[in-house]
This record gives C-alpha cells, structure tokens and sequence, in this order.
C-alpha cells in the first residue's frame, strides 16, 4: 500500500467544523480582551477631590483636616499614649534597637488619629488601649525602660 492508496479520514481532509470553531474562540478571545480592556480603563475617568493629593493614609496624617473635639477622656489618653510612643522611639533610637515594631506603632497612632478626626472616638480609645499594649510588649521584648504613668 503505498501513500495514495492510504485512506484519508473525511475530519482530515474536510475540517470546515474545526476551522469555523478555530475562528469562533478567536473572536471570543478578541472580544475577553476588549472586555478586559473597558474594565482596566473605567477607572481611569473617575475624578478626585480637590484636596486629595494621594499617598498611603495609613503613614501620613493630615493635619488639615478639622476633627470635632473628643471628649476630655480620650485627649488625656491620646496625651498619654503619643508622650509613651515618643519616649520608646527615642529610646529605640538611644538604644540603637530601631525596628519596624516602631513604623507598626507608628501605624496605629495614625489610625487613633484618623478615628478621631472622623468622630469615631470609641474606636479611638480601643485603638489607643491597643497602642498603650504594643508599646508595653515592645518594651518588653527589648529591653527598654519602663515609661511614666499618665494620671
């Protein structure tokens, strides 16, 4: 049997069927990546605030903002919990015992802060009692002096 004698299978020699289904993924993968295109660039028309100037809020606190009073409590306690966080990173820093355990704590007092400026002072307070407890641990795990007491 030689190669013309060789049967030939009719999906071989006439695939119209699998070249119109080659053809029809084609246009459906053209038509994911026209969709994908329309998602990725809808959020480019969206417009900011004057004031929004970008950036991590979670590092930088803007001081700008006006924030409603908090009651006398909580400024103590915002008071007392900031005094302890500036006294470990200076001690941090003395001790030449820097970690990211401060930027951490760092964090979180900005958040005390935005909670405030947004009148959310009982998160406020669990956030500082969660400050005033990390800054003891981290004391702790470092050996830095003990700080004041606030009244």
């Amino acid at each position: 049997m030689n190669a013309r004698d060789a049967p030939v299978w009719p999906e071989i020699r006439n695939d119209i069927s699998g070249r119109a289904f080659a053809s029809s993924m084609a246009s459906q993968a053209l038509g994911m990546r026209a969709l994908l295109a329309l998602l990725l660039c809808a959020g480019c028309a969206s417009s900011w605030p004057p004031q929004g100037q970008g950036g991590m809020a979670e590092a930088h606190f803007s001081a700008a903002l006006i924030a409603p009073a908090p009651p006398e409590a909580l400024q103590a306690h915002m008071r007392c919990s900031f005094g302890r966080l500036d006294a470990v990173q200076h001690a941090a820093q003395q001790a030449g015992t820097w970690s990211g355990q401060i930027e951490q704590l760092d964090l979180i007092a900005n958040r005390a802060r935005r909670e405030v400026v947004g009148g959310l002072f009982s998160d406020a307070a669990n956030t500082l009692d969660g400050l005033d407890a990390e800054i003891a641990r981290f004391r702790t795990a470092f050996g830095l002096p003990a700080g004041e007491e606030c009244a």
